[in-house]
């Protein structure tokens, strides 16, 4: 505001002394110099008042633009990008959440990595643990192994392996929460973790060879349009048509030994000779 104060000043200013110079007469020895002033100051003012008119203009469309963007992202309950995956850290997520739900291709890596964080949420009472893999006998493993570059076999191994050291967690645990593990339907296009108040999702790349993935979290947020209940509601979906292979809380309470967990996890490929 102060700006355009001083720009219009300077303007004013350029038509008082304008005023002067006329009439003091053109036959005054101060008119071409009053002339010259006046001029100056006249058109440097309306120039800068202009100037500063379009420069203000481009701003507040910079700022809609900005805020537009702001609130889509608010709207949307993205609360943090990540370029690589593994810059994130799950730990805090496996420790404070109520409810933990993993949907990866194998997350064997993975589960090696967390498994004392695994291990001390097992022992935590009313936690609900849900992993989501790959079936090893749907039709989809061989696309996976293909795109990965394993032999159906070797992934099929890796996803026994997977649900050893979730099992062996388990084992070593308190076991007081209830863990449980499916075989998904379909292949999974995202690895997506979701709990009661958070989700996070890792893009897979399209090509076969390992590439760095971006991460991407959102919170629970109070709009229609925010990304957290869509991926709540999949994963509802997911649930209810994938095939649950193995429940602790069955296992637990069953008493001859025919539900038991190692009987429900993918039988490990026999060795050729």
């Amino acid at each position: 505001m102060r700006v355009y104060i001083v720009f219009s000043a300077l303007v004013i200013l350029g038509l008082l002394t304008l005023l002067l110079a006329t009439r003091l007469g053109t036959d005054s020895a101060y008119y071409p110099y009053l002339d010259e002033f006046a001029s100056t100051l006249i058109i440097g003012g309306t120039l800068s008042l202009l100037y500063k008119v379009f420069i203000e203009v481009d701003m507040h469309r910079r700022m809609r633009d900005m805020m537009g963007i702001h609130k889509s992202v608010d709207e949307s309950g993205l609360s943090q990008i990540y370029r690589d995956t593994k810059a994130f850290d799950y730990a805090p997520m496996i420790k404070s959440a109520s409810s933990f739900s993993l949907i990866f291709n194998d997350a064997k890596r993975w589960v090696g990595m967390y498994a004392l964080e695994l291990e001390k949420r097992f022992s935590k009472t009313g936690t609900v643990t849900e992993f989501f893999l790959t079936d090893p006998d749907g039709p989809f493993l061989e696309v996976l192994a293909r795109k990965t570059n394993v032999t159906p076999d070797e992934l099929r191994e890796k996803l026994r392996q997977t649900a050893t050291i979730i099992k062996e967690s388990l084992e070593r645990s308190e076991q007081c929460g209830r863990v449980m593990i499916y075989a998904l339907k379909n292949y999974p296009t995202r690895a997506t973790v979701v709990t009661e108040d958070k989700a996070v999702v890792a893009s897979y790349q399209m090509c076969s060879h390992r590439t760095i993935t971006p991460l991407f979290v959102y919170a629970k947020a109070n709009s229609p349009n925010n990304l957290y209940d869509f991926l709540y509601d999949d994963l509802n979906e997911i649930r209810q048509e994938s095939k649950l292979v193995f429940d602790s809380q069955l296992d637990k309470k069953a008493s001859d030994g025919s539900a038991k967990g190692d009987d429900m996890l993918p039988e490990k490929p026999a060795n050729k000779g």
